[in-house]
């Protein structure tokens, strides 16, 4: 009988192989209009090079919020998975403290959850009901726009994500003894950081805001 660990970790990564495949097939169909909007109405302006980059980097895209999804599948199987599976074991340590593995599952998955709805539900405002002629050259159908909102909302989570796990997982010089206050000190850094991330977003947005009421 196979072990649930390794049967877990190995179906995740079939289905991050497969999340690729459907990644390049999505970007194969966005990857035209792009080019076109590029070119300007001019065909053939832009070379083989440029659009090939362009589809891979399309492909990237919207591999993301796929893999995220997987994550979070991966991080509920862990959650609700029997102690005898031992995909619980262990702790995560840090600077400031350490946790248990569905502690920081909990956090991980609750963190990604938020953003992207927070993220989706702002975009999909904006997106929905906006017909500019790069927009509707870009996003034909309301499924376009739900991609390219999910998409979206993925690059905004890597980067708020990127954030916290860089702060959480800082590593210092070994002469610096670390806090290890246990989970109340990884618990507050993450929690510290997320609300560091949101005063900055809220402030870019003012910025930005008072940026155009200017103009």
């Amino acid at each position: 009988m196979s072990n649930p660990a390794s049967l877990v970790l190995a179906t995740s990564s079939l289905l991050r192989l497969v999340s690729i495949l459907i990644a390049v097939w999505l970007a194969s169909r966005f990857e035209p209009r792009i080019a076109s909007i590029f070119q300007g109405g001019q065909p053939g302006s832009l070379g083989p090079v440029p659009r090939t980059l362009l589809w891979l980097g399309l492909g990237s895209i919207f591999a993301i919020p796929l893999f995220d999804l997987i994550g979070l599948l991966q991080m509920l199987v862990e959650l609700i998975a029997p102690a005898r599976w031992g995909l619980a074991d262990g702790s995560v340590a840090t600077f400031w403290g350490s946790a248990p593995p569905r502690l920081f599952d909990a956090l991980s998955g609750g963190t990604t959850l938020a953003v992207y709805a927070g993220a989706y539900s702002l975009l999909w405002r904006h997106l929905r009901d906006r017909f500019s002629p790069i927009l509707s050259a870009l996003a034909r159908s309301t499924a376009d726009r739900i991609l390219l909102s999910l998409a979206s909302a993925g690059l905004i989570n890597l980067m708020v994500t990127t954030i916290v796990v860089g702060v959480v997982f800082l590593q210092l010089p070994t002469a610096v003894s670390p806090l290890a206050i246990g989970v109340a000190g990884f618990v507050g850094a993450w929690l510290i950081v997320l609300l560091l991330v949101l005063a900055l977003v809220l402030w870019m947005h003012l910025r930005v805001r008072a940026n155009g009421a200017e103009g």
